[in-house]
């Protein structure tokens, strides 16, 4: 449901979603992001300016304190009204690294179930090329943010549907999830520092290293138009469905596991899985 993006707004929406479905079973909480227009004397450029990704970046976050502050609300009122608890959460915004810690002592303890999909796989074709180099998300730190993040988020749960892109920092030590009662977790063949899970059909593991850093210099295109934007186009236009594109990708797929890289991850989670005494089902 698209609501104002106020605290007081999403308290109004789910009390009345409980009053109608006599209860609240799920809630799903569109977020609007602010209209950015273009006008014809300053159409809309190939490039996301710093000022319009503040405002996208500073709306977002908003909405999101602002959803579980009003779930912790909600909860509050619920109790308070014939003891009845109202929510079950089946679906989840996706939250990060330090926005689940200021949220972590906020989450509603009723807070049972959540669904996490950072991508949906094609039914039909996998149209990515798995020979490139790709970036190193966890520099410049020790662990994974995201994982850290899904690893708090799973210690409030009874059911944790995730698909996404962790390493084995989502499932060691300290691992308490004693709610955790049904746990499903696929994860993606690339590894967030920039590695894979997996290497070619012969072996083939080009870039076994740790991905590139990314750097603002490097990889964060200039704000206003400069030459290297016609050179992109023109290499661009001479690429598209050229024998060089073929070549690229003749060796794009990863089929075989890398046993030093995905077995510290299966140890991980079955480690993990020891320690959480009321688990009844876990893939």
């Amino acid at each position: 449901m698209a609501v104002n993006g106020t605290k007081e707004a999403i308290v109004d929406s789910l009390l009345e979603n409980a009053r109608h479905w006599r209860g609240l079973r799920d809630y799903v909480c569109d977020i609007n992001m602010p209209l950015l227009l273009n006008s014809d004397e300053s159409p809309l450029s190939c490039r996301e300016t710093p000022a319009e990704f503040e405002a996208i970046n500073s709306s977002f976050s908003s909405h999101i304190h602002a959803l579980f502050e009003a779930l912790h609300d909600f909860e509050s009122l619920s109790k308070s009204e014939d003891g009845d608890e109202f929510i079950r959460k089946d679906g989840l915004v996706s939250i990060f690294g330090r926005a689940v810690q200021e949220l972590h002592e906020r989450m509603p303890a009723s807070l049972t179930t959540a669904r996490l999909w950072f991508w949906k796989p094609s039914a039909f074709y996998a149209d990515e090329d798995q020979s490139i180099e790709m970036p190193d998300l966890v520099r410049p730190n020790d662990a994974d943010p995201l994982s850290l993040g899904l690893r708090t988020v799973a210690s409030h749960l009874e059911q944790f549907d995730l698909r996404a892109f962790f390493t084995p920092d989502l499932f060691r030590a300290p691992v308490m999830w004693p709610r955790m009662k049904r746990l499903r977790a696929e994860f993606h063949p690339w590894c967030p520092d920039g590695t894979w899970y997996f290497v070619g059909p012969r072996g083939e593991n080009p870039h076994p290293d740790r991905g590139f850093e990314i750097t603002r210099k490097q990889h964060y295109p200039s704000v206003a138009p400069n030459d290297l934007d016609d050179e992109m186009d023109e290499e661009y236009a001479e690429d598209e469905g050229s024998e060089e594109e073929a070549e690229r990708r003749t060796d794009m797929f990863r089929t075989e596991p890398l046993r030093t890289k995905i077995e510290p991850l299966l140890l991980a989670f079955a480690d993990a899985l020891k320690v959480m005494p009321a688990l009844e089902e876990a893939e």
